[in-house]
């Protein structure tokens, strides 16, 4: 059995030096083995040599957008096990998905980190998309800023009741790929503390991690903590490879 800490977190700009040193004290204080980060906003590969000599303890993986915009990264923990290799990388060139395929002692896993746009009709682009990137690929763990709930409940303060369209497409998406989201490790958790999102009106559960259904995994959100860098709260997961 195999222990897996992950954390996904929107951080509204990692190029911002105060943002990335608040991001390595933070994976290191939490014990994170895997790091989904969003909006990432890096512009060149010069930012990128940068984060990797700041995150010595992790292999970094970073996609590169020029005017600033979105992007994602993975940064995998090097002492994550004493068997681990990377075996791929795949990304989109609008810097909205990135998959890092590694290996960990006979398991492979294909990390796939995300940022989902926020208009319908780009949306439903997006999932077409993915359904590409999935198709060829097992093992998967994908978690990220979905910008979309997957319950009329996963929204509070909101006039809208019911899913968007592009919300029930997603929801199509990872039956198809027979996805399943991690489970919450405390079952008394109330549903406005499992909310990642505000703008301080309206709150949402946007921020998730599925992973399929063959994978011989058990996932469990154990923390959900708010921080002073980003509008969306880091979400911690604890995968146990069994």
């Amino acid at each position: 059995m195999h222990n897996i800490k992950f954390l996904t977190l929107n951080i509204r700009g990692i190029n911002d030096q105060n943002k990335a040193n608040f991001l390595k004290d933070y994976l290191g204080t939490s014990g994170v083995d895997i790091c989904f980060i969003q909006e990432t906003h890096i512009d060149s590969s010069d930012t990128v040599d940068e984060l990797g000599n700041l995150f010595v303890d992790f292999f970094c993986y970073f996609t590169i957008r020029f005017d600033k915009t979105k992007g994602v990264g993975i940064l995998v923990k090097k002492n994550l096990c004493a068997n681990m290799s990377v075996l791929s990388t795949h990304y989109d060139l609008d810097s909205r998905f990135l998959r890092v395929e590694i290996k960990i002692n006979e398991v492979i896993l294909n990390l796939i980190n995300i940022y989902a746009p926020n208009s319908e009709n780009d949306q439903i682009k997006f999932i077409n998309n993915m359904y590409e990137v999935c198709s060829n690929v097992k093992n998967i763990i994908m978690a990220g800023d979905f910008n979309a709930v997957s319950k009329a409940k996963d929204r509070i303060g909101s006039r809208i009741k019911n899913l968007k369209k592009y919300e029930i497409e997603w929801n199509c998406f990872f039956k198809n790929n027979n996805l399943l989201e991690s489970e919450y490790e405390k079952m008394d958790l109330k549903n406005e503390e499992k909310m990642t999102w505000t703008n301080n009106e309206v709150s949402s559960r946007i921020d998730k991690l599925y992973y399929s259904k063959e994978l011989k995994i058990k996932c469990k959100y154990y923390d959900i903590r708010e921080t002073s860098k980003s509008d969306h709260k880091a979400v911690f997961i604890n995968c146990k490879i069994l």
